[in-house]
């Protein structure tokens, strides 16, 4: 078989890492996207939500939806899990401790 070409090895370790990211989050804090309905007004604060599931599925189809997956990419969207929840909760909160 053909050597995987450089962006699809990368998108390999992207999908690996977001796994590990998941599997660390042991509660799924992250795992799924912020509804309205679980954080009342988060859209209102939120305007670029972020989830590891979320994160997860652009990586994987890549291409096909539109998400050119490379390192700068990846982490400003892992990064954007954390701020975003920092800025909707409260600095000492459990979920905001747990991004941190």
């Amino acid at each position: 078989p053909p050597f995987p070409t450089r962006a699809a090895a990368f998108r390999h370790h992207a999908i690996d890492l977001v796994d590990q990211l998941r599997a660390k989050d042991t509660k799924a804090i992250f795992h799924d996207p912020v509804t309205d309905k679980v954080a009342p007004g988060y859209s209102d604060v939120i305007k670029e939500p972020m989830d590891l599931g979320t994160l997860k599925e652009r990586v994987e189809e890549g291409g096909k939806v539109g998400y050119e997956c490379d390192f700068a990419r990846l982490k400003t969207d892992v990064d954007k899990v954390w701020d975003n929840c920092i800025a909707f909760n409260e600095d000492f909160s459990p979920f905001a401790k747990t991004a941190l």
